[in-house]
């Protein structure tokens, strides 16, 4: 999908369904998310009982879309989890809201039996989370036997039997995945490089030392590290 119809999904109003699990105890419950975008001033709004780290996830989806290439449009985006009276905890949730939203974008599509168990970093990468064990035997159970949970919950989730469990690094190859523009990758791979670059050579640009005592100064951070101190004249 090239940059211009991305652009043209954004002026249309979109709605999609993903899925994830709630865990309440050891006991998992599906749910599912639902994804609305409107044609209003931007803002984004999760409801549907949230706790404090669900909707704290509005900026590291916000961030990892934008790092995976794949900009949440500048509307008014609703994001409802169902069933509305069942408590949702934890950032697991990160992944399916993302994947609804830019469904209703017209980015991906999202097959109807995946569920999403993973947390977003602010870079795009898929992080690991607790409960993954209860949350998989419980999706299989209610009929969602195609889990997405990150690289490093893999192992964990496929030992519930019958389960296909597929996992990611980074969002970029999530959204590839499932159907988004292949460029993404690259352009994602090609973004992090240059954050690499960037933050190796942020001491050179910002830094000086005092030329009276060594010290390292910062610009904005004051002082970074001290040399050892300058030798000082005795006068007998």
């Amino acid at each position: 999908m090239s940059h211009q119809s991305m652009v043209r999904t954004w002026l249309v109003n979109g709605f999609a369904r993903s899925r994830s699990v709630a865990l309440v105890g050891l006991a998992g419950h599906v749910v599912e998310v639902e994804a609305d975008i409107g044609q209003s001033l931007p803002a984004f709004t999760i409801i549907g009982l949230p706790d404090q780290a669900v909707n704290e996830s509005k900026e590291r989806i916000r961030s990892a879309a934008r790092h995976a290439g794949a900009a949440l449009a500048p509307r008014k985006i609703t994001v409802n989890l169902s069933p509305a009276t069942l408590p949702k905890r934890g950032s697991h949730f990160d992944v399916a809201v993302v994947m609804a939203v830019l469904s209703a974008q017209g980015v991906v599509q999202v097959p109807p039996d995946t569920v999403f168990y993973a947390e977003l970093g602010l870079d795009g990468s898929l992080r690991p989370v607790r409960g993954v064990l209860p949350a998989v035997l419980a999706a299989v159970r209610a009929g969602y036997p195609r889990v997405v949970v990150a690289e490093a919950n893999r192992a964990e989730a496929e030992l519930v039997a019958g389960a296909d469990v597929s996992s990611a690094a980074h969002l970029s190859q999530l959204l590839v995945a499932h159907g988004a523009d292949p460029t993404l990758l690259a352009r994602a791979t090609s973004s992090r490089a240059r954050a690499r670059r960037t933050a190796g050579t942020r001491r050179s640009r910002t830094e000086r030392p005092c030329q009276t005592c060594g010290t390292w100064w910062g610009r904005s951070k004051g002082v970074k590290r001290s040399r050892s101190p300058p030798p000082v004249d005795i006068i007998s």
